[in-house]
């Protein structure tokens, strides 16, 4: 079928091979007169005549179709015929494709691959009779996702405005490549709904040190705008983890994992791998540094993969490990599991830093129970970490209005709490521009009471009291109706 795309809407001129566009206000001039070129031009820049060719393409047919053609024709005569109606818009249909490519990771060339196109191609069709055509090429989806950017850190901005945040660096290297990630967490307007925005990502081409990392979380405070209760926490997974790693420096323990990973070091060879397939067993897996609790993973795997390697072992030495070995692996999965099951839980995005209290001690809490080397080892490093961790005045805050851990906190901490629930209130009727002025008064007014009288407040009660009357102004940041029952209880 000859493509009638060249008398529809071009002008040929035999002289200079030149195919000129007769659609009303185009210029464009193309080398030639092949069908598909033209027809290309059409479907980028023409979108109503471009339905107009396909219709003519459909009413088109050639007097001279061969045998197979015939009777494919035949073929499709049985076939039935099916239509559907779908829900479908320009808007819905473009932020699909964006989200092919940002969110799913799929190329913009996809945008003119075959499969694709017999999909997307009848959806526009359908489309066509509305005033605004469309069109889907991997020009105009870049264009959308630089315009759907712009309105996701315009959208981020105005939620952020006036808005206390918390900010988060981690860094993480995958296929040989090492990224730094910003992330911002914040309650959106009046609600207690907690987003969490992924700010940028930089790909670092360079070894860095700890200097480096350092002086780069630093030039991320300067360009926050530091407010009194403003501080920095440290990751409590990636704690925990440093505290495995270093529990694990044990020599006793290096000779087992040594001996563990030249038995899974062979255990993946293509010959041992192939026997673990005919058997139905899971194939062994290698611990990696970067990657949190691969060293539990690796040995689990290896104490499922116990049998085969006693079944083999008499033939096949590289897979022989003593009894004592073996022993000693086992209750080093016994022994991480725990920390394992910990790690999990503290990545987990709704995790407050009470939770993160009650988790860290359950760790050390199974942990004492175990009573082995490389427990009280793990033990040993937790309590030297979490001194860091817990001597922030945030975690402070938190845990005193806590009811579960109140009662830890001896009377210096609960000193710094009340001051950093102060701060924290005053920061948030300042950021909110609800600040009145006697609010200095409120922070510095002093009430002298006997220590040993039981039934008066302390200084946090007493600021609760008195700042009863505001906390109508205020509603963006918590609900009047809980907050002021949870200031009934306390009073």
């Amino acid at each position: 079928m000859k493509n009638p795309v060249l008398d529809m809407f071009f002008k040929y001129d035999k002289l200079t091979n030149i195919s000129k566009c007769s659609v009303q206000n185009c210029t464009a001039s193309l080398k030639g007169k092949h069908g598909s070129n033209l027809e290309k031009h059409i479907f980028a820049y023409h979108k109503t005549q471009y339905v107009e060719l396909q219709n003519a393409k459909s009413n088109t047919s050639d007097t001279s179709i061969s045998n197979s053609a015939t009777a494919e024709k035949l073929m499709t005569n049985f076939m039935k015929k099916q239509c559907i109606t779908i829900n479908m818009s320009e808007q819905i249909l473009l932020t699909a494709c964006v989200e092919l490519v940002t969110m799913n990771g799929r190329p913009l060339t996809m945008m003119k691959d075959s499969g694709f196109r017999k999909i997307i191609d009848p959806i526009l069709v359908g489309l066509g009779s509305q005033a605004n055509c469309i069109n889907i090429n991997e020009h105009n989806i870049k264009k959308h996702i630089s315009d759907t950017a712009s309105n996701i850190i315009s959208t981020i901005t105005q939620d952020m405005d006036n808005k206390l945040v918390s900010l988060k660096v981690d860094g993480v290297t995958r296929h040989n490549k090492s990224f730094l990630g910003i992330n911002v967490q914040y309650m959106l307007g009046n609600t207690m709904d907690l987003r969490i925005k992924t700010l940028a990502i930089f790909e670092l081409t360079q070894q860095n040190t700890d200097n480096d990392l350092t002086q780069f979380e630093n030039e991320i405070g300067n360009a926050v705008n530091s407010l009194p209760t403003t501080s920095k926490v440290r990751c409590a997974a990636h704690s925990l983890n440093l505290a495995i790693e270093e529990a694990l420096k044990i020599t006793s323990v290096q000779n087992v994992l040594a001996r563990a990973r030249a038995v899974v070091k062979k255990l993946r060879r293509p010959t041992f791998a192939t026997l673990l397939k005919r058997q139905n067993k899971k194939f062994a897996i290698r611990d990696i540094e970067t990657r949190w609790s691969s060293v539990y993973d690796m040995l689990l795997r290896l104490c499922e993969l116990k049998d085969f390697c006693l079944e083999f072992q008499e033939t096949m030495p590289e897979l022989l490990i003593s009894i004592s070995n073996w022993n000693r692996i086992e209750e080093m999965v016994d022994t991480l599991k725990p920390a394992k099951i910990g790690l999990v839980q503290l990545q987990k995005e709704d995790i407050t830093l009470s939770d993160f209290f009650a988790i860290w001690w359950n760790v050390i809490a199974k942990l004492k129970k175990k009573n082995s080397i490389l427990s009280n080892a793990l033990q040993n490093t937790m309590q030297q970490r979490q001194i860091l961790l817990f001597a922030n005045p945030t975690f402070a805050a938190v845990t005193y209005l806590d009811p579960r851990f109140q009662c830890i906190l001896d009377a210096d901490q609960k000193s710094i709490a009340k001051d950093h629930l102060v701060k924290t209130w005053n920061t948030i009727l300042e950021v909110e521009g609800n600040v009145q002025s006697s609010q200095s008064d409120v922070v510095e007014t002093q009430v002298q009471m006997d220590e040993n009288i039981d039934n008066e407040m302390d200084d946090l009660e007493v600021f609760f009291t008195n700042s009863k009357q505001q906390l109508y102004r205020i509603s963006n940041y918590f609900s009047g109706a809980s907050l002021n029952s949870y200031i009934d209880r306390r009073v």
